[in-house]
């Protein structure tokens, strides 16, 4: 759970309902959202984690306020660490965590990750802040995620990561 996240006061009868949810403060309305099922009275959302042509995020866990995970999951989260750890600090950074859990969700076989509106997200300012320079920032994150995916095969979206970059360094 992200520290700066309040957990609702009824996640103790909602975790009985839903198993492994990942925890948002609202619902995601958006195209990988694949379907929506009512468990015990609460909405459940389901998230598709890898859309290999899609205009962004193209593997990505979905909201993740909190995480519950009740039993051991398949995951092998090594190579996706070694190769983030590999990277410039300064790429790396700005790779989002759901970036990587995706990918290490993907690589488990995990296809869609159920998520539930449960919590209250209090930004406390202590991410720092971004360059102001637009241009530079996408830069940034373009060859920051043309790394990741290169190193871990994604070929895909590493290319239109690589063709972002390149266009952005040309303006």
């Amino acid at each position: 759970m992200d520290s700066d996240v309040v957990l609702a006061g009824e996640f103790p009868e909602i975790d009985r309902w839903v198993e492994e949810p990942h925890v948002a403060e609202a619902p995601w309305r958006r195209r990988r959202m694949v379907r929506v099922e009512r468990r015990g009275g609460v909405d459940v959302y389901y998230w598709r984690i890898k859309a290999l042509w899609s205009r962004y995020m193209q593997i990505f866990v979905g909201p993740k306020l909190a995480v519950r995970i009740k039993k051991r999951l398949p995951l092998d989260v090594k190579p996706v660490l070694d190769v983030v750890e590999s990277m410039d600090p300064f790429l790396a950074f700005v790779i989002a965590v759901e970036t990587t859990l995706g990918v290490v969700y993907d690589r488990a076989g995990i296809a869609e990750v159920p998520f539930i509106v449960a919590c209250r997200h209090y930004p406390h300012g202590s991410y720092p802040k971004a360059p102001e320079d637009r241009a530079l920032r996408k830069r940034i994150y373009a060859k920051a995620l043309w790394l990741l995916f290169r190193r871990l095969g994604y070929w895909p979206p590493a290319m239109r990561y690589l063709l972002t970059y390149i266009a952005l360094s040309l303006r």
